[in-house]
């Protein structure tokens, strides 16, 4: 017999599901006994056991000079128990903050089977075997980046998926910087990644998409030509493609020069830039969206606090130059405007079974186009009820709703703060609910007779409200100038029941109560208001 099974370079048969010492692709039995009847499997290293054959005997009288040998093959295959895995990402480049999930996917032939799966990053085990194929990596960062692949075992069979490459963007910076210059004029270009990035990096450059004879991570365009105009990326052997950054070489006499990337809350410079080689000392105005902001000045610069992105426009300056006794106006191109966001989709998101074990969670995406550039402190996240902070800012981005808070409903959100001045808040999340059900209060028999017991039943399902610590207490209304216990409403005055069998001194944890009383005219006060913390009934 064979067992045919290309990946394996081991095999085990087995007889009756019986293994018997046999390391080989093929075996030969001679069939001399009944003791050889029976059915036949083999198992190679990388599958599952094969389909099973059933090997019989026949015992044949020989009766001439002659006789004939009748031989009969059946083909073994082996079938995988489950499919070389491969990891498939939730998110890709990596993205600073962000939550990025690693799913280990592969497909099972047999279910009786239980796999289990590890994750591994740089050949390091990150995540040991367990029934999860999920490696949920939380509020992400560029050191996160690396090589990962996952195992998945059946007990005998494992198999390793192939690497994957999880890699942060690269991002290119200008020095100085803006991105127009006049022409003659140098300009610097550097690859920036991420400095957690140990490893030796190799670089590669591109103008327009096309592949640029650099492999530095710096270089300079000395005296720049209107063809050095374009779109310029970049990459390493650890990074993703940055994205492009438009570089314009201008032949004019005026450019308006301005910070590639506005953040909110930043100050900003525009500086309206000329050439060299006009004499006296040139005023400068400038405009936004056509519009007149600031009147003629000796200083060619105009500043800006505190961006926000109302100052989103199109701007231009014009230089007043005197010369031969004329003054000679010349007019800048325009330049585009976005102040930008550096973190993006605030979310607040909640989770776990019950409300008194219920947690908010505060996420945000940090865009690693700006982030590279500045500095890489870590937010800040604060969480809000109904527009009230309950907790305060700090790098704690869950919330425990306490068990203590008997109102939990509200309108929650998040807020998330960058160096202490950035600030964002997500949408609100609406929780509807109580930490504890309410309590019904049963009275039998339905109808009461004088001289007939009662039994008065707080009915309180503990299954439905595991975990929580509560007392129970029953109250008659009485005409008693008391205080009404918490949750009672105020027109009625209460006191707690005094009789035989509920004294007033149990501080005990029940989940109900079942109190027994004969009713008859010497105790009139058992006819009235009977009331739980949340439900009343009246005898």
């Amino acid at each position: 017999m064979s067992c045919s099974d290309s990946r394996s370079h081991s095999f085990f048969w087995y007889k009756d599901d019986v293994q018997f010492p046999y390391p080989a692709p093929n075996i030969s039995i001679k069939a001399r006994s009944d003791y050889d009847i029976g059915y036949y499997q083999c198992l190679g290293s990388y599958g599952g056991r094969s389909n099973r054959v059933f090997l019989d005997i026949a015992y044949v009288i020989i009766t001439g000079s002659s006789s004939k040998t009748f031989a009969a093959e059946e083909y073994i295959s082996v079938a995988e128990l489950f499919t070389s895995p491969e990891i498939r990402l939730s998110l890709q480049p990596v993205m600073e903050e962000a939550d990025m999930t690693l799913t280990c996917h592969t497909t099972r032939s047999q279910t009786k089977y239980t796999l289990s799966f590890a994750f591994y990053k740089d050949g390091k085990i990150v995540q040991d075997f367990g029934k999860s194929n999920k490696y949920i990596i939380t509020a992400a960062g560029m050191e996160d980046s690396g090589s990962y692949t996952c195992e998945v075992s059946s007990g005998t069979v494992k198999k390793i998926s192939k690497p994957v490459s999880v890699q942060g963007l690269a991002v290119v910076s200008f020095t100085p910087n803006f991105g127009k210059i006049l022409t003659t004029e140098n300009m610097t270009l550097t690859c920036n990644v991420d400095p957690k990035i140990r490893d030796k990096q190799e670089y590669f450059w591109y103008k327009d998409g096309i592949r640029m004879d650099r492999t530095h991570q710096s270089f300079t365009i000395q005296d720049a030509g209107v063809s050095d105009s374009g779109y310029y990326q970049c990459r390493s052997t650890n990074t993703h493609m940055s994205e492009p950054l438009r570089l314009d070489v201008s032949n004019g006499d005026v450019v308006l020069q301005g910070p590639l990337f506005i953040l909110e809350g930043d100050n900003v410079t525009f500086s309206c830039h000329h050439r060299q080689g006009y004499h006296g000392l040139p005023l400068t105005a400038f405009y936004k969206n056509n519009i007149l902001i600031r009147f003629p000045e000796t200083s060619s610069d105009l500043q800006l606090t505190s961006a926000e992105p109302s100052m989103n426009g199109i701007y231009k300056c014009v230089k007043h130059l005197p010369e031969d006794n004329i003054t000679k106006i010349l007019h800048s191109t325009e330049l585009l405007i976005s102040v930008k966001d550096l973190i993006r989709n605030v979310m607040i998101s909640g989770y776990g079974g019950d409300l008194h074990l219920f947690f908010l969670s505060c996420k945000a995406e940090i865009i690693p186009t700006y982030h590279l550039l500045r500095d890489r402190t870590k937010l800040e996240f604060a969480i809000y009820k109904d527009g009230n902070i309950v907790q305060d800012y700090g790098i704690s981005r869950t919330y425990l709703i306490s068990k203590g808070d008997t109102k939990p409903s509200g309108n929650y959100s998040c807020g998330v703060k960058y160096l202490s001045r950035y600030l964002r808040r997500s949408e609100e999340l609406v929780i509807m609910g109580e930490l504890f059900i309410t309590p019904l209060l049963v009275v039998k028999p339905p109808f009461i007779q004088h001289g007939k017991p009662m039994a008065i039943t707080c009915d309180y399902p503990d299954e439905l409200n595991s975990g929580l610590s509560t007392q129970l207490r029953l109250y008659l209304s009485s005409s008693d100038p008391q205080s009404a216990p918490p949750g009672l409403p105020a027109l009625t005055t209460t006191s707690p029941c005094l009789t035989t069998g509920l004294p007033s001194s149990d501080t005990s944890v029940h989940t109900s109560f079942h109190y027994v009383k004969k009713v008859n005219t010497s105790h009139p006060t058992d006819c009235g208001l009977w009331k739980t913390w949340a439900s009343e009934i009246c005898l």
